[in-house]
C-alpha cells in the first residue's frame, strides 16, 4: 500500500508549521508534523488500525486520530 499526501493534507500541514513559527517554536512545529506523518505512515503496514470514516462509508477510506486533529487517508494497496 502506498500513501499519498493531498494538496489539501500539504496545505494544513504547511499551516500547522506556519503557526509553530509565529509562536516563536519551530522546532515544536517540525516535531509535530514529523509524528503526524509517521502516524500516518503505520497504515502502510497495518491498513485495517484506521477506523472507516462515517462521512465516506467507503472500505479504503480511513481515519486516524493524532489528537486534536483527524487523519484521513484513501488506502491504495498494492495487490489491488
Amino acid at each position: 500500500m502506498k500513501i499519498f499526501v493531498a494538496n489539501s493534507a500539504h496545505s494544513d500541514l504547511e499551516g500547522i508549521k506556519e503557526y509553530y513559527v509565529e509562536e516563536g517554536v519551530p522546532h515544536i512545529g517540525r516535531k509535530f508534523i514529523k509524528a503526524i506523518i509517521e502516524h500516518a505512515q503505520t497504515l502502510v503496514d497495518n491498513p485495517d488500525i484506521g477506523r472507516v470514516v462515517p462521512e465516506f462509508g467507503e472500505e479504503r477510506i480511513r481515519k486516524l486520530i493524532h489528537s486534536p486533529f483527524r487523519i484521513v487517508v484513501r488506502a491504495f494497496r498494492s495487490d489491488a
